[in-house]
């Protein structure tokens, strides 16, 4: 059952035992708490501020031929709505978090793939699974891109409250309904939601 059957489904239950039930159907459906926490307070009320990773966590693709150490928390996660993500990935939304690139070490880089999606972007797949894992800017040689759904275990990926935002919602399908409270541009977002390093000075 996807995520949003499980909203659904929660509507008519308001008590503790209620919840604890819906959240385990969550975990059980390998949905990470994260994505769905402010949907999670429509329903049911603050909730307790979640308990962020050690670092460094794991992650990597589906068939396990690439694997990533990410060693410091993201800087921000970005929920894309534009129709190369929609056709690249085949979601209605990509996230993608930001990480400075010597923060994220990658195993396996033999068995990748690389996709120029658009001028000046490119992917980086797995080459058995297909699995999405990275993506890079040409015009940021420190920065870079990797999918947080890929984290073991629906880890949260580290960053910031404030840093996470919907972009290009202007280009969302037709059908899609963008229920949180998340902040949401119509295209990309100001460089300050991405992060602040994008402001500093290149050496």
């Amino acid at each position: 059952m996807g995520r949003e059957a499980y909203w659904y489904a929660a509507i008519p239950y308001t008590d503790a035992g209620d919840k604890e039930h819906l959240m385990d159907g969550l975990r059980k459906a390998g949905i990470p708490d994260w994505l769905g926490l402010t949907r999670q307070q429509k329903f049911f009320g603050p909730l307790p501020e979640i308990e962020m990773a050690s670092f460094p966590v794991q992650g990597g693709c589906h068939c396990g031929a690439v694997r990533y150490t990410l060693l410091a928390p993201a800087l921000s996660v970005q929920h894309c709505h534009c129709s190369q993500c929609r056709k690249g990935y085949g979601v209605l939304a990509a996230q993608g978090a930001v990480v400075e690139r010597s923060s994220l070490k990658i195993e396996g880089e033999r068995d990748l793939t690389t996709y120029r999606k658009s001028p000046g972007y490119s992917t980086q797949f797995c080459k058995t699974c297909g699995c999405p894992l990275f993506a890079y800017e040409d015009s940021e040689a420190r920065l870079m891109y990797f999918m947080p759904a890929t984290l073991d275990g629906g880890v949260h990926p580290g960053h910031p409250a404030d840093k996470e935002v919907h972009i290009y919602v202007g280009s969302s399908a037709e059908w899609e309904r963008i229920s949180d409270d998340l902040p949401k541009y119509e295209a990309n977002c100001p460089d300050e939601i991405v992060t602040q390093i994008q402001r500093k000075p290149k050496p």
